[in-house]
């Protein structure tokens, strides 16, 4: 073989391996953004599964009714309400809360000035 048909042969061999390494890099690339990609995706996805989940369980928390037939929606907004009590017992801390009619009625003496409690008046006995 002469020397320029051996040239030949080792210029089109580095120019293969030069296309090789261009096609690898270029494959790896591609990977790393498809990889960056899913994991974006997977973010998101567990961002918005959380945020329906936290949204979930505040409707769900309303939805619930006690055995005896008290439905927790019948007290909504109890959060707010003001503590008129609360007791610690070994590991348990008892509170319980009133509306703004049950506070306006002890204000006005009731049920020590002769009166009942006007329509409306709750207490919500808490315990955790």
């Amino acid at each position: 073989m002469s020397e320029s048909a051996a040239k030949s042969v080792k210029q089109k061999q580095e120019g293969q391996n030069f296309e090789m390494r261009a096609e690898v890099k270029r494959l790896a690339g591609l990977t790393i953004f498809v990889i960056v990609v899913t994991a974006l995706a997977v973010l998101v996805a567990v961002v918005v599964h959380a945020q329906d989940k936290g949204s979930m369980n505040a409707q769900d928390k309303y939805s619930l009714v006690s055995p005896s037939g008290i439905a927790f929606s019948d007290f909504r907004g109890y959060e707010d309400w003001p503590a008129v009590s609360s007791a610690r017992q070994d590991e348990i801390l008892k509170v319980i809360v009133a509306n703004p009619q049950m506070i306006a009625a002890y204000k006005a003496g009731v049920p020590t000035n002769g009166q009942g409690f006007p329509d409306g008046s709750m207490i919500v006995k808490l315990q955790w």
